[in-house]
């Protein structure tokens, strides 16, 4: 996975650009104090919250509620692309991380 966090970041939100290589996943993981919305912006894959995994590519828009357990996998064969609008802004430390039997938990 490669991420890119843009400059015009504010305290308020941050906008990332994530990476993640066929085959890949960001690992199931929550936030208590920020909620994500993320934007498809190329390939194919898909997001899962809270143990309910929806289809994710070009296009495609998904809210990820505050403390909800939530990772991104790619699905196709090509890298999966999309932004990242964190509310309030990405703060180091602020990510908890889940073994995939906890996902409904």
């Amino acid at each position: 996975m490669e991420k890119f966090l843009h400059t015009e970041n504010t305290q308020e939100n941050s906008v990332e650009t994530i990476t993640v290589n066929p085959g890949e996943s960001v690992p199931l993981h929550s936030h208590p104090d920020r909620e994500e919305e993320y934007t498809g912006l190329s390939g194919d894959g898909s997001v899962i919250v809270d143990g309910i995994e929806y289809p994710f590519s070009k296009g495609s828009r998904i809210l990820v509620p505050k403390g909800s357990k939530h990772a991104v996998k790619n699905t196709g064969d090509n890298p999966l692309v999309f932004f990242a609008i964190n509310i309030p802004a990405f703060k180091p430390g602020d990510t908890t991380f889940w073994d995939e039997a906890s996902a409904n938990n």
